[in-house]
């Protein structure tokens, strides 16, 4: 039987040193967060000339924003990181997600809506995206809250 190696995301790098930390000890993405609303929030262009300072073959770069316009999405884009974790209000149109999606590609492409617990998964962003991130609900802020979320509820 052989053994399942979870993988891993250290998210919030905004320093060398804690991305050669973050990969040392195995982590298999690092995460930028180009959102300037948070308090870990790096400069796009910052974050890809960190990136290539740290030793790009051990781990993949993500790419975390919070609802980008399409345009700025295209920007980063071309910046050259392996991922885009786009946070989102679950009530975003489906066509501009469509369009992250045309961006990048659906196989890079994490998508994070926020969904209330009392709602149902928004399952009409399944077709745009390969992976999916349910983080705990808090109605102020997208992601990384710190909160613990209920993992006995069914996302669809």
């Amino acid at each position: 039987m052989s053994m399942v190696v979870p993988e891993v995301k250290v998210c919030g790098v905004t320093r060398p040193e804690d991305g050669r930390n973050a990969i040392s000890l195995g982590a298999s993405y690092l995460g930028f967060i180009l959102f300037e609303g948070s308090p870990r929030w790096i400069d796009p262009e910052d974050a890809r000339e960190m990136w290539s300072e740290l030793d790009p073959g051990k781990t993949r770069s993500v790419a975390v924003d919070v609802d980008p316009d399409p345009s700025r999405l295209v920007e980063i884009h071309k910046l050259g990181f392996d991922f885009f974790q786009l946070h989102f209000p679950s009530s975003t149109d489906p066509k501009r997600v469509s369009e992250w999606s045309e961006t990048v590609g659906a196989e890079r492409l994490w998508l994070a809506p926020r969904v209330h617990p009392s709602e149902p998964f928004p399952e009409q962003f399944l077709p745009f995206g390969e992976t999916f991130l349910q983080d705990a609900y808090c109605s102020e802020k997208f992601g990384g809250t710190g909160k613990i979320s209920d993992r006995n509820l069914s996302l669809f």
